[in-house]
């Protein structure tokens, strides 16, 4: 279908972050939510792709190499989700992973992202595989990957509120750099999303995949400012008391 380097940097920029977390055996920061929609999206995006080839590059990576990274993104987030819930969860500042905590326990609160996006999937697809559950798969790990990073950004905003504006300066390059990754698949979707028409033609699954990936972004605008005003100036990144989205600054802690 289209050259897989966008697809493939940005699994490379999971699998590589993910080692290095297990490597620095501690998860304070980070959002257990956003590793689970992450998981998710693998889960599916391998069904999708196991036994179809619409969603995939037409040179040799199509015929393995583009699984076997989307198995290996998989398994690099599962044994970060083991780390969390299992040896290292001393580290985890689990009062402040709360996103979506409304009307459910919070440990259920990425059912406010799962359900919107399954429901979008299920009726707003490509017809690449010329499959329904493989088309809607593909979309539906589209839609999460667009939102899995919601999470994080909430469980920032929920620290600077209680005064913790510090995040482990590992932690903020991985989302910085996961944000780059989104910025190039980006630039990929806008000469390739006129590829993802539906039955009928119609050209809608390309444009909300194009809308998905601006979301995030925008999601993460902020972030990417006070990170690179830090970065630039050589310093913690801190955010005026009265702003509105209340980041927290980046440390060596």
């Amino acid at each position: 279908m289209w050259s897989s380097k966008s697809a493939k940097g940005n699994i490379l920029t999971h699998i590589f972050d993910e080692i290095l977390y297990l490597l620095s055996y501690h998860y304070k920061g980070v959002s257990l939510k956003t590793l689970e929609l992450y998981a998710v999206t693998f889960v599916v995006r391998l069904i999708s792709i196991m036994s179809y080839q619409g969603y995939l590059p037409f040179d040799k990576t199509g015929d393995w190499f583009y699984h076997f990274v989307e198995f290996l993104s998989l398994i690099s987030i599962s044994l970060a989700i083991y780390g969390i819930m299992g040896p290292l969860i001393s580290t985890y500042d689990e009062k402040y992973d709360k996103f979506g905590n409304l009307h459910i326990p919070s440990q259920y609160g990425v059912v406010y992202v799962l359900v919107p996006c399954f429901v979008m999937a299920l009726f707003i697809k490509p017809n690449l595989n010329r499959d329904f559950v493989s088309d809607m798969f593909w979309a539906y790990s589209m839609y999460l990957e667009a939102a899995a990073m919601l999470p994080q950004i909430y469980m920032f905003h929920n620290k600077a509120s209680d005064k913790e504006r510090s995040v482990d300066l590992l932690l903020g390059h991985t989302v910085f750099a996961l944000g780059i990754a989104r910025v190039f698949e980006l630039i990929f979707w806008v000469g390739s999303f006129r590829e993802l028409a539906d039955r009928s033609g119609s050209r809608l699954p390309g444009y909300i995949v194009l809308l998905s990936q601006v979301a995030h972004l925008i999601i993460m605008a902020d972030f990417f400012y006070y990170y690179i005003i830090a970065v630039r100036e050589g310093k913690s990144m801190e955010l005026p008391i009265n702003s509105s989205y209340n980041y927290p600054a980046m440390s060596n802690v």
